[in-house]
Order: structure tokens, then sequence, then C-alpha cells
């Protein structure tokens, strides 16, 4: 009513891996002029050995985030939480991109 953003999830469990940091807007899409350029100004504080990501949304624009950190590692993976519906939590998972790097 207000038309103040709400997550519509509870994020809870995520937050036992770190405080949770939105890396674009709620109304960002695909097609947002400089979107890309936000996504790397986000993950600028990024640490890829202690920080995770938390997918939610746009296919597309995780896509592009879990590719920006990869690359912006510098290690060639991304840590990513897995929802798992059965145990109801998140699970870490380290996703090896560019494994050359």
């Amino acid at each position: 009513d207000t038309g103040e953003f709400v997550f519509k999830h509870d994020l809870t469990d995520a937050e036992k891996y770190g405080p949770i940091q939105e890396l674009l807007s709620p109304t960002a899409t695909p097609h947002s002029p400089g979107v890309t350029d936000e996504l790397r100004a986000a993950l600028a504080e990024y640490n890829p050995d202690a920080d995770w990501l938390l997918c939610m949304g746009s296919p597309v624009l995780i896509a592009w985030a879990v590719a920006t950190d990869a690359d912006m590692s510098h290690t060639g993976h991304t840590r990513l939480l897995q929802w798992s519906g059965a145990d109801r939590c998140y699970h870490p998972f380290v996703a090896s991109l560019f494994p050359d790097c």
C-alpha cells in the first residue's frame, strides 16, 4: 500500500551467512541502461572468500551477476546459496565457472 518494496520470502536462514545486500534495485531489468555497470559497482566490495550470492529475481540478471562475480573474483569461482525446499534452509555451493583462472 505504501509503495515500499517488501521481500515476499523469509530470508532469515540466509542471514546466517552474512548480511543481505541487494546488488540491483527491485525494478532493474536486463534492458535497464547501465545494469552491468551497476552490478560491477555493487560487487566491488564483494569478498570471494567470505561472501555469498543469494540469487533471486530475473534469470538473466542472475546469470550476469554470477558470471560477473566469477570474473571479478579472479578465482573463476563464485559462492552461492541454494534453497532446499526439503530442508527449508539454504545450503552453500561453490561453482567453478572459469577453473583455469
